[in-house]
């Protein structure tokens, strides 16, 4: 076979002018749905201190980001809610290790219990869960590369038009 190897479609990246840049700024203003502020905190929160730690976090976290709107409450008040579930049910574990460790039992045993234990499995849930919910509101660092607009450069100043020499 003649000539240079291929490159996989994924690792071509092309030359993006200006125009690009331009294109794809009107397309992300247009797409834009929603006011830039999440707002207060979410009334289903209310209840959870924990959820509602989470949400002035992220809340804070998504303060200076265009692309995240009042239209993603939703998802990441879901998120919120999924993170309190997850830190009781760690809270959870940690007490039952307590107590077996109380008990006496060894470590292999309080092991053994805790893999087979319910509270286990709903940690393991909760992770699954806030990891997908994670990926939607730009939590995870592929979901980051992936979704978030890139930044247009700041244009070059030239010194020679600062001198008086515009133009040129």
């Amino acid at each position: 076979m003649a000539g240079r190897k291929k490159k996989p479609t994924e690792l071509i990246q092309g030359h993006r002018s200006n125009k690009y840049f331009d294109i794809r700024e009107k397309s992300e203003q247009q797409t834009r749905v929603g006011k830039p502020d999440l707002g207060r905190t979410p009334e289903e929160l209310g209840g959870d201190p924990l959820a509602v730690r989470k949400w002035i976090e992220l809340k804070e976290l998504y303060n200076n980001f265009k692309f995240v709107t009042s239209a993603d409450r939703d998802i990441i008040s879901q998120y919120c809610t999924q993170y309190g579930s997850y830190r009781r049910a760690v809270n959870a574990r940690d007490e039952y290790i307590a107590n077996l460790k109380g008990k006496g039992a060894s470590n292999t045993a309080i092991q053994a219990a805790v893999q087979e234990s319910e509270v286990e499995k709903e940690i393991e849930r909760r992770v699954q869960l806030m990891q997908k919910l994670g990926d939607k509101i730009f939590l995870s660092p592929t979901a980051r590369i992936n979704s978030v607009p890139e930044k247009k450069d700041a244009p070059k100043s030239n010194p020679l038009e600062s001198a008086g020499f515009g133009g040129i």
